[in-house]
């Protein structure tokens, strides 16, 4: 690879990574531990700034999901059943048995 195609790629990467690392500073940037020691007087402390960023609420990249599958194991019962009467019988079922009596077609 020439080097306009590594700083390319380098450059791309970069910026594909810079809102990650733009969040991940700013989680740090309103950490401000202060602590008021004045308790006996009514007085006001610095309001925090109107930030853009914490309004935005991205949806997390990862989301961790276990499915738990409760595997039944089906257990099936093989019986033959054998009818001792089966062979003294000769008829053979004609495909349309279920078929009902014909109808007369009114006009």
């Amino acid at each position: 690879m020439s080097a306009i195609q590594k700083y390319g790629l380098l450059g791309l990467t970069l910026l594909l990574l810079l809102p990650s690392f733009l969040n991940f500073s700013h989680v740090f940037a309103h950490d401000f531990n202060f602590a008021c020691s004045d308790h006996s007087t009514t007085h006001l402390h610095q309001s925090t700034l109107d930030c853009e960023l914490c309004d935005f609420h991205p949806n997390p990249i990862i989301s961790f999901h276990f499915f738990n599958y409760d595997l039944n194991e089906i257990s099936s019962i093989n019986k033959k059943f054998f009818n001792y009467y089966e062979f003294l019988s000769d008829y053979q079922k004609l495909s349309f048995e279920l078929r009902g009596p014909p109808t007369p077609k009114l006009t």
